[in-house]
């Protein structure tokens, strides 16, 4: 159940899942930044990066199911004006 958001500066991509297999659960986010000015260099480096880690994704971040119902809590309360 993947879903991804684009960030407002159209320079990074979030995406998130859910992994809800029996005896197992966890939440995961993560942030991957776009950058249009590439060089060929950095281009083979995410290229390897994907190939070693199975995603672009820089920034990744696992939280259990206690640790999500904290971070659920957190997003909740921030008002929106």
């Amino acid at each position: 159940m993947k879903k991804y958001f684009g960030c407002q500066c159209n320079n990074g991509i979030i995406v998130t899942d859910v992994c809800d297999e029996e005896d197992f659960w966890y939440f995961y986010m993560g942030i991957f930044k776009l950058s249009w000015q590439r060089s060929l260099m950095n281009r083979l480096k995410l290229i390897w990066h994907i190939i070693k880690a199975g995603s672009p994704y820089i920034d990744e971040i696992v939280l259990d199911k206690e640790d999500f119902i904290k971070f659920k809590k957190h997003l909740e309360s921030i008002k929106i004006n």
